[in-house]
């Protein structure tokens, strides 16, 4: 009865708004799967800001437990122009490559009542830690576009870590916490281990690519979340391991 009480109380909490900006596709079936080595080129860039940035919403924090008064959402990360948490992936040209996922999980973790870090990608198969380090209740609630992939839990103080193998390739599934309403993340997960998140001066950068030509996509959420999520695209060649570069410049909506 006490966390019933505790979660309404959370859920009344009233929020106000602050100023602050913080395909091809393979139609015959392939003749032969193979597992492939991370051995190739490296495709970087940077993410960049045209235009003006959206105000993200801020939200009175009414649980003392988040050891913060206050909590802005982080739709957008930019710092001088350079965009933070875009998702980039290569979309298409791998074939019929095959990759294992890691025997290491990522890790989630919960707060100061916000996911660290907001944004992550996976190799389909590989597993998701959510952790809790703070002292109140979450819930982690995923919702992926695969009924059978999605939960939602309850997640106390004191809980053991939540492991769940994402084995279904998506882009992007969504991490939610019913109680703290402002607490969100994303997810990507992908067949193949070719992928990157900008970080904060906007750069990011994809490893031991192999030769080939390719769909490089970057996802990037709005301030309404996936709706209307920022997507483009670039079309490159790889050759050798010579390194390539591809520069996004998106607008904030």
């Amino acid at each position: 009865m006490k966390h019933v009480a505790y979660i309404t109380i959370l859920f009344a909490t009233n929020f106000f708004s602050l100023a602050g900006c913080n395909r091809r596709t393979d139609t015959a079936p392939p003749s032969k799967s193979i597992t492939a080595a991370l051995d190739g080129a490296i495709i970087s860039g940077t993410v960049t800001l045209n235009g003006p940035c959206v105000d993200d919403a801020c939200f009175a924090c009414g649980d003392q437990n988040c050891q913060q008064a206050a909590v802005t959402a982080e739709h957008w990360i930019v710092r001088n122009e350079k965009v933070a948490n875009a998702f980039v992936y290569i979309k298409d040209g791998l074939g019929n490559r095959t990759y294992d996922p890691p025997n290491d999980p990522v890790i989630l973790d919960q707060r100061t009542c916000v996911y660290r870090p907001h944004v992550v990608g996976l190799v389909a198969g590989q597993t998701l830690k959510v952790l809790n380090s703070d002292q109140t209740l979450h819930n982690v609630h995923l919702t992926s576009e695969t009924p059978s992939e999605c939960f939602n839990k309850l997640f106390p103080a004191g809980m053991a870590p939540l492991e769940q193998p994402m084995k279904t390739p998506g882009v992007m599934k969504t991490l939610k916490c019913d109680v703290h309403s402002w607490m969100n993340c994303y997810v990507g997960v992908l067949p193949h281990p070719f992928f990157a998140v900008s970080d904060s001066s906007g750069h990011f950068e994809i490893k031991g690519v192999p030769p080939g030509a390719y769909t490089l996509e970057l996802w990037h959420e709005s301030s309404r979340g996936t709706e209307a999520a920022i997507v483009q695209t670039k079309k490159l060649i790889v050759t050798g391991k010579e390194p390539k570069e591809a520069d996004f410049a998106i607008e904030a909506r």
